[in-house]
């Protein structure tokens, strides 16, 4: 159990936190309530013991606070006070309970345990209204149907971290599964009709046309900040630290397919589709699979050009955060109207947990990836870089090219010695692969994919498929089973949130 405990004169607490501490508990402690509310926007707690009477920002105030960032966590009020009034105003901003000064071994020692029993409370409360919920749910039959779907799951994943057991994280993991067979099947018959005949959800190359170029003919200045392989969960992770200074407002874009960097990126710069990127613009087309997203500028570039926006650019790309430091003062500083930053960072990162790696161990699960964006997006530039352009009256654009997800079943496939590297998706000559497990292309044109110069046919990897092949099939399960990749089709790779914020 993981303690936060916020109170101004925490020197004297500290026998109480050595005795937490031999107990088995993990405390962390802050003397006011801002760096306390800093502490739960960086991790997670299962509560917060948190003092009334603090100078500047009280307890009631904090507590206030807290419940913006998270209304899951167990917060108790430490008073000296039993007084009406203040109950009251504790109890209507959320407070757990209440333990009275001076402390005592056994009094703290209760408290916890209430409030353990109320966690187990909540959590059986939870089981019950997830299984009302999936009784009551229906499958989607549109776009938006299956964002709220998705948001949905992911409002249900997150709310397990904190209060799940692992019976009721099978339970959510079963019904992911069967989302992803739902949404696959979906994406399967309509994706070649929104590309054909238009309509559908706001796909990879209408992303800046419908979002920003808007905005910048309104004259107002943006900054593009593009986080290369995002998903939903991370995205709401990092969230309340962008509301402390932006008023926020959503949207839900779909990648395009395959759902990875060289196509759906290159699509949302160049305002076109990869078949149509090779077609008009053959020389920023990049067919082999090193620096294939190297004209991005460029090809943003024409895209302003034919959409008649005049804007002033500038356009940075960082791999690492030493990159993002070095690029942040150019963002603040220069006077262009749209500054576009790209960050490969989290791109880099999921590729980095790999079996047997330091990192794997850091983020075992997805639920813990989300605690280590949500750590590192805490400790690095953007928090001082998005409250200095909010200062300045920057509108913000966040978003990503497509999301990821953790493969866990293997599906062969057969073909010749010349194909692609991908585990969601390849392309190569003469591949066959078990339908269920994958789209086949015949025709790349069919998605709007560039034809080959040689005969080249695509496959793209449904639900949590990842392609092995048939010479030592067990050695390859074993090395990627449970990897996190991108690429196929699934909510998590394609369902992508856009943030628009506006400075408060």
């Amino acid at each position: 159990m993981r303690i936060l405990w916020i109170d101004d004169e925490i020197e004297l607490l500290k026998p109480h936190i050595y005795s937490l501490k031999e107990r088995g508990y993990e405390v962390d402690v802050a003397t006011n309530g801002p760096d306390g509310l800093e502490l739960v926007k960086k991790r997670d707690y299962d509560l917060v013991l948190l003092d009334e009477i603090m100078p500047g920002m009280d307890g009631i105030e904090t507590l206030s606070a807290i419940r913006v960032e998270s209304e899951d966590v167990l917060v108790a009020i430490v008073t000296k006070s039993e007084e009406e009034e203040l109950v009251d105003s504790a109890f209507a901003k959320l407070a757990d309970d209440f333990i009275i000064k001076p402390i005592t071994p056994t009094q703290l020692g209760s408290a916890i345990k209430r409030l353990l029993e109320r966690k187990r409370l909540v959590r059986d409360n939870l089981s019950r209204e997830y299984s009302q919920e999936l009784m009551r749910a229906e499958i989607p039959t549109d776009w938006e149907g299956w964002v709220q779907a998705y948001r949905r799951d992911v409002r249900w994943e997150l709310r397990f971290k904190r209060f799940g057991d692992e019976g009721l994280r099978d339970l959510g993991d079963e019904q992911r599964g069967q989302m992803r067979r739902e949404f696959s099947l979906y994406i399967e018959e309509n994706y070649p009709r929104w590309l054909k005949e238009g309509g559908g959800p706001g796909l990879s190359p209408r992303v800046l046309s419908q979002h920003v170029f808007p905005l910048l003919r309104e004259g107002k200045e943006v900054v593009f900040l593009l986080f290369d392989c995002m998903r939903l969960d991370q995205f709401l992770a990092i969230l309340p630290f962008i509301k402390e200074f932006f008023d926020a407002h959503i949207e839900y874009t779909c990648s395009i397919l395959p759902t990875a960097t060289p196509y759906a990126r290159n699509a949302i710069f160049a305002g076109l589709y990869p078949q149509e990127i090779a077609e008009r613009f053959p020389h920023y087309w990049v067919w082999n699979q090193h620096g294939q997203n190297r004209y991005e500028k460029e090809l943003l570039n024409e895209f302003l050009k034919r959409e008649r926006v005049s804007a002033s650019i500038i356009y940075r790309k960082a791999f690492r955060g030493q990159d993002a430091s070095r690029d942040a003062e150019s963002i603040i500083s220069r006077k262009e109207k749209f500054r576009v930053f790209v960050l490969n960072f989290l791109d880099v990162l999921i590729h980095s947990v790999k079996p047997d790696s330091l990192l794997e161990e850091l983020a075992p699960s997805d639920y813990a990836l989300v605690d280590v964006t949500r750590s590192w997006f805490a400790n690095s530039i953007f928090p001082p870089l998005l409250e200095t352009l909010a200062e300045r009256g920057v509108t913000v654009v966040l978003t990503t090219d497509h999301g990821f997800l953790r493969v866990a079943h293997p599906t062969i496939i057969k073909g010749g010695r010349e194909i692609s590297a991908n585990l969601r998706y390849k392309y190569g000559p003469a591949l066959t692969v078990n339908p269920k497990d994958a789209v086949s292309l015949s025709d790349p044109r069919v998605y709007k994919l560039p034809r080959f110069p040689r005969p080249t046919n695509f496959v793209i990897a449904k639900r949590d498929c990842y392609f092995i092949y048939p010479t030592k099939p067990k050695e390859y399960e074993a090395q990627y089973k449970h990897t996190l990749q991108h690429g196929g089709i699934s909510p998590e790779e394609m369902i992508l949130p856009l943030g628009i914020f506006t400075p408060k």
